[in-house]
Protein backbone atom coordinates (compact mmCIF):
# COMPACT_ATOMS: atom_id res chain seq x y z
CA UNK A 1 0.00 0.00 0.00
CA UNK A 2 1.54 3.07 -0.97
CA UNK A 3 1.38 6.55 1.01
CA UNK A 4 -1.08 7.59 -1.36
CA UNK A 5 -3.40 4.84 -0.72
CA UNK A 6 -2.84 5.48 3.16
CA UNK A 7 -3.64 9.31 3.01
CA UNK A 8 -6.79 8.43 1.69
CA UNK A 9 -7.52 5.89 3.96
CA UNK A 10 -6.71 7.93 6.79
CA UNK A 11 -8.68 10.81 5.56
CA UNK A 12 -11.77 8.60 4.87
CA UNK A 13 -11.48 7.08 8.42
CA UNK A 14 -11.55 10.48 9.83
CA UNK A 15 -14.49 11.97 8.01
CA UNK A 16 -16.65 8.63 9.23
CA UNK A 17 -14.93 9.08 12.82
CA UNK A 18 -16.40 13.02 12.68
CA UNK A 19 -19.39 12.00 11.38
CA UNK A 20 -19.82 9.64 14.27
CA UNK A 21 -19.12 12.26 16.50
CA UNK A 22 -21.39 14.63 15.38
CA UNK A 23 -23.91 11.86 15.15
CA UNK A 24 -23.65 11.94 19.27
CA UNK A 25 -23.73 15.37 19.21
CA UNK A 26 -27.88 16.26 19.81
CA UNK A 27 -27.74 13.46 21.75
CA UNK A 28 -25.26 14.45 24.20
CA UNK A 29 -26.08 18.19 24.48
CA UNK A 30 -30.04 17.04 25.60
CA UNK A 31 -28.13 14.53 28.20
CA UNK A 32 -25.76 17.51 29.29
CA UNK A 33 -29.03 20.08 29.72
CA UNK A 34 -30.51 17.64 31.70
CA UNK A 35 -27.54 16.88 34.19
CA UNK A 36 -27.40 21.00 34.14
CA UNK A 37 -30.76 21.56 35.24
CA UNK A 38 -30.89 18.58 37.41
CA UNK A 39 -27.36 19.60 39.34
CA UNK A 40 -29.06 23.31 39.29
CA UNK A 41 -32.48 22.56 40.98
CA UNK A 42 -30.57 20.43 43.65
CA UNK A 43 -27.75 22.66 44.52
CA UNK A 44 -30.70 25.70 44.82
CA UNK A 45 -32.67 22.92 47.30
CA UNK A 46 -29.69 22.13 49.68
CA UNK A 47 -29.34 26.06 49.79
CA UNK A 48 -32.57 26.61 51.04
CA UNK A 49 -32.34 23.52 53.02
CA UNK A 50 -28.83 24.88 54.55
CA UNK A 51 -30.73 28.23 55.55
CA UNK A 52 -33.73 27.02 56.70
CA UNK A 53 -33.61 27.67 60.65
CA UNK A 54 -35.27 24.63 61.28
CA UNK A 55 -32.72 21.92 59.81
CA UNK A 56 -30.87 22.96 62.86
CA UNK A 57 -33.81 21.98 65.16
CA UNK A 58 -34.79 18.49 63.61
CA UNK A 59 -32.68 15.32 62.49
CA UNK A 60 -31.35 14.73 59.54
CA UNK A 61 -34.40 12.57 58.04
CA UNK A 62 -37.06 14.74 59.47
CA UNK A 63 -35.34 17.73 57.92
CA UNK A 64 -35.54 15.68 54.26
CA UNK A 65 -38.93 14.70 54.88
CA UNK A 66 -39.89 18.38 55.92
CA UNK A 67 -37.79 19.42 52.19
CA UNK A 68 -39.43 17.06 49.79
CA UNK A 69 -38.55 19.21 46.82
CA UNK A 70 -35.07 18.81 47.83
CA UNK A 71 -35.48 15.34 48.59
CA UNK A 72 -36.77 13.94 45.11
CA UNK A 73 -33.99 16.35 43.11
CA UNK A 74 -31.30 14.33 45.21
CA UNK A 75 -33.31 11.14 44.46
CA UNK A 76 -33.14 11.84 40.65
CA UNK A 77 -29.68 13.33 40.23
CA UNK A 78 -28.44 9.67 41.93
CA UNK A 79 -31.00 7.97 39.68
CA UNK A 80 -29.59 9.69 36.31
CA UNK A 81 -26.04 8.61 37.92
CA UNK A 82 -27.08 5.36 38.50
CA UNK A 83 -28.43 5.25 34.90
CA UNK A 84 -25.35 6.49 33.49
CA UNK A 85 -25.93 9.84 32.33
CA UNK A 86 -21.64 10.70 33.03
CA UNK A 87 -21.14 8.34 30.07
CA UNK A 88 -23.73 9.86 28.30
CA UNK A 89 -22.50 13.82 28.85
CA UNK A 90 -18.76 12.66 28.00
CA UNK A 91 -19.66 9.96 25.42
CA UNK A 92 -18.09 12.24 22.39
CA UNK A 93 -14.43 13.06 24.08
CA UNK A 94 -14.86 9.39 25.44
CA UNK A 95 -14.66 7.79 21.97
CA UNK A 96 -12.53 10.09 20.50
CA UNK A 97 -9.87 9.70 23.00
CA UNK A 98 -10.40 5.74 22.45
CA UNK A 99 -9.74 6.41 18.87
CA UNK A 100 -6.66 8.68 19.64
CA UNK A 101 -5.14 6.59 21.91
CA UNK A 102 -5.54 3.12 19.80
CA UNK A 103 -4.38 5.03 16.91
CA UNK A 104 -1.05 6.23 18.64
CA UNK A 105 -0.72 2.19 19.47
CA UNK A 106 -1.36 0.98 16.08
CA UNK A 107 1.18 3.92 14.89
CA UNK A 108 4.03 2.73 17.44
CA UNK A 109 3.55 -0.47 16.21
CA UNK A 110 4.14 0.01 12.79
CA UNK A 111 7.03 1.85 13.50
CA UNK A 112 8.56 -0.96 15.00
CA UNK A 113 7.35 -3.88 13.03
CA UNK A 114 10.54 -3.39 11.54
CA UNK A 115 12.90 -2.85 13.77
CA UNK A 116 11.63 -6.12 15.76
CA UNK A 117 11.75 -7.94 12.40
CA UNK A 118 15.39 -6.97 12.09
CA UNK A 119 15.93 -7.63 15.63
CA UNK A 120 14.04 -11.38 15.41
CA UNK A 121 16.31 -12.26 12.11
CA UNK A 122 19.39 -10.72 13.86
CA UNK A 123 19.41 -13.29 16.71
CA UNK A 124 17.96 -15.92 14.02
CA UNK A 125 21.55 -16.02 12.44
CA UNK A 126 23.93 -15.35 15.05
CA UNK A 127 21.96 -16.80 18.52
CA UNK A 128 21.07 -20.01 16.65
CA UNK A 129 24.21 -21.35 14.79
CA UNK A 130 25.93 -20.17 18.00
CA UNK A 131 23.76 -21.93 20.68
CA UNK A 132 23.66 -25.13 17.71
CA UNK A 133 26.30 -27.68 18.98
CA UNK A 134 24.18 -27.43 22.69
CA UNK A 135 20.80 -28.18 21.39
CA UNK A 136 21.99 -31.03 19.26
CA UNK A 137 23.55 -32.10 22.44
CA UNK A 138 20.07 -32.27 23.91
CA UNK A 139 18.48 -34.02 21.25
CA UNK A 140 20.88 -36.23 21.29
CA UNK A 141 20.03 -37.61 24.65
Amino acid sequence: MNSLDQAEDLKAFERRLTEYIACLQPATGRWRMILIVVSVCTASGAWNWLIDPETQKVSFFISFRNHTLLTIRCITLISLFFAGIHRRVVAPSMHSSIVFVRLKVLQLLQLLTPTLILLFFGFYLFCVPALAPFLDTVHAV
